[in-house]
């Protein structure tokens, strides 16, 4: 059975959910964004939504799934007993021999340098572990190598891992700016100023780009002013607001586990697929996880395997349980983006449109708000 994916953005999600539901299309799975809805519908009834959505004012984007034909698979399984040969060859390889070269701590020339050295060396290639002296040819690096202080080499699997430490260089002194500009959107609170002058006072209302600092000092007289430039530097601060909006209608959906799982397999020599089971599960909900190995040789294995779980779609009633957990998760998530500042206060304020309860979260915080633009 064919399945369709729905994505119709609008800022009417919560009423166009409503409408759908009502509307008794077949949905696997809905969920509301904040730009709109995410829609998983039998294939046959996606004409009729995208219908409903757009004679709201929604765009909608329709996509179907891959799907992978009986006859391909039967195909792919030829390749497992190629795959299984070639995975013991490669073992058997990768214990004696060195396949590839890492080197680390190198800056672009110094690194160069050293796979120059390396391949003077015969040492760029396949060539046998008990060929590389490790001691010898981190002495060679030291001594030839400009830039580096102190190299270490040796043999890590299948790999040659050149680590190196550059020699130290002067530190390059901080240097002022024509000026500080604002970085974001604030109301301006204090202004600490090391160098220049100051171009905002607290109460000031900012926009990116604004000036905060100049890098300039009046030193004469109101008659007859003389700039000095003396460099921007110092710090400004002000209010910054983080918001969120969230949009419940009277039902939600959850998705629960059936029981049904399904396996997806994939091996890959080098960069050729040459076993892929297919990711045909016919599940119209599910829930998926991965994971993927490689042995490394002269020729890599791969073997990738995905687990699907069959979903089944529940409606609940929107409860004030659920709406204080999702505004709870929000208000957690708008802190992580907060940073560094201070939390000068908080809200939460609701309302009721369209039959939709509409929440908005905010904080105003004090940070710090100008970087510097134009060095001097």
């Amino acid at each position: 059975m064919k399945t369709a994916r729905i994505k119709a953005k609008t800022d009417k999600g919560a009423y166009l959910a409503d409408k759908l539901k009502r509307a008794r299309v077949r949905v696997y799975s809905l969920v509301l964004r904040a730009d709109g809805l995410e829609i998983e519908c039998d294939g046959a009834s996606a004409a009729r939504i995208v219908r409903i959505c757009e004679e709201e004012g929604a765009v909608c984007d329709t996509r179907e799934p891959k799907t992978v034909t009986l006859r391909k698979k039967i195909a792919a399984r030829a390749g497992l007993i190629a795959a299984a040969l070639i995975w013991i060859a490669g073992a058997v390889l990768s214990q004696a021999f060195v396949t590839g070269v890492e080197i680390v701590g190198a800056d672009g020339s110094s690194e160069k340098e050293i796979a120059a050295l390396l391949e003077r060396e015969g040492l760029n290639g396949i060539v046998p572990k008990a060929s590389v002296d490790g001691a010898a040819l981190a002495a060679l690096v030291e001594t030839e190598v400009d830039g580096v202080s102190l190299a270490e080499a040796y043999v890590s699997g299948s790999k040659l891992i050149v680590s190196v430490r550059q020699t130290q260089s002067e530190p390059i002194p901080p240097q002022g700016y024509a000026r500080v500009v604002a970085d974001r959107y604030a109301i301006v609170t204090r202004a600490v100023v090391f160098s220049g002058t100051a171009a905002v006072a607290p109460g000031d209302v900012v926009k990116p780009g604004d000036t905060l600092i100049d890098g300039h000092i009046d030193v004469g007289t109101a008659d007859e002013p003389q700039l000095v430039e003396t460099g921007a530097d110092g710090e400004i601060y002000g209010i910054v607001y983080y918001s969120a909006r969230l949009m419940f209608s009277d039902t939600y959906t959850v998705y629960v586990p059936t029981g049904n799982t399904f396996t997806a397999t994939r091996i890959s020599v080098g960069n050729k697929v040459i076993y892929d089971s297919g990711a045909d599960h016919g599940f119209a909900a599910y829930t998926s996880r991965g994971d993927a190995f490689t042995l490394k040789g002269v020729i890599p294995i791969t073997v990738e395997r995905t687990y699907y779980e069959e979903t089944a779609a529940e409606y609940r009633e929107t409860d004030r349980e659920y709406i204080d957990k999702a505004i709870a998760e929000a208000r957690t998530q708008l802190l992580s983006e907060i940073g560094e500042g201070t939390v000068v206060s908080d809200g939460v304020n609701e309302k009721t449109s369209d039959g939709a309860l509409i929440v908005d979260i905010y904080y105003r915080v004090e940070q710090r708000i100008g970087c510097g633009e134009e060095p001097v």
